[in-house]
């Protein structure tokens, strides 16, 4: 869809945009610079890249499960660390994940598992922002946000989000605008939170497919039908997407408060 395609115009207008806010954030927060997770993933990688660009200070933490993580997307994030010579830190979060089972002391499941992995990096992301007075630089695009494709208070935590207003294929895009690694551009999108975790799969749906119904639906506001026509494709596929995005929206609402007199 060509509304979804981002003119050579568009992509340098919006890295001048987004270097700009972050330079303003640091700035205005009077912090020292920023930290983010850099997991040699496609969100990460931009948002890193952007970040350099910005002239403002920079440290990466890599946060590998030894053991899960494969060596690949260790060496892509160390990598592109040195490429964009920013610093970094590689931080295993084994020994916290164990001692949050050991704390728990009853089984968790697999997903509730890799909640918890999200959340031990988010917790090594916060400390090294408060200990070096640094603001968080979430990763999340604008359809992770959408479909509340993300862990609650873990992936989802930061102090500013850089990309949020792109779509997952508008970040591919800039990535190649940026020239970063092929390897990064062309690796298949997952959380690694567990063996074999693909987004895709999890999501049940293409990044491609996904953008069109999400911007059809929420950018033109198009009725099911109309986008179903638009796509060629089943109605039940729209809903399934729409509803999605409905009964995850709490997740990027403020917490419900009671207003009293």
């Amino acid at each position: 869809m060509e509304s979804l395609r981002l003119s050579p115009e568009q992509l340098k207008s919006a890295v001048k945009t987004v270097t700009s806010s972050i330079s303003s954030w640091v700035d205005g927060s009077k912090s020292e610079g920023v930290v983010l997770g850099l997991s040699g993933g496609l969100d990460s990688a931009v948002t890193c890249s952007l970040a350099a660009k910005a002239k403002v200070d920079v440290h990466a933490l890599i946060l590998p499960e030894m053991g899960l993580t494969p060596k690949s997307d260790l060496d892509d994030a160390i990598g592109l660390a040195g490429k964009l010579k920013v610093r970094h830190s590689v931080m295993e979060i084994n020994g916290v994940v164990d001692a949050v089972r050991s704390s728990f002391g009853r089984d968790i499941g697999f997903r509730h598992l890799g909640n918890v992995k999200a959340r031990a990096r988010m917790l090594l992301i916060y400390l090294t922002a408060n200990t070096e007075n640094r603001l968080v630089l979430g990763t999340s695009n604008k359809t992770e946000l959408l479909t509340g494709y993300f862990t609650k208070h873990g992936d989802g935590a930061s102090d500013c989000l850089p990309i949020a207003s792109l779509y997952k294929t508008q970040v591919r895009q800039l990535a190649q605008h940026l020239k970063l690694p092929s390897s990064i551009i062309k690796k298949a999108p997952t959380a690694g939170l567990w063996e074999g975790q693909c987004d895709e799969d999890e999501l049940g749906i293409g990044y491609k497919t996904l953008d069109r119904i999400l911007h059809l639906s929420f950018d033109e506001w198009m009725m099911v039908d109309e986008v179903a026509e638009k796509l060629k494709i089943g109605q039940e596929e729209v809903v399934k997407v729409r509803r999605r995005v409905e009964d995850n929206r709490h997740k990027v609402n403020r917490p419900e408060m009671v207003r009293l007199n």
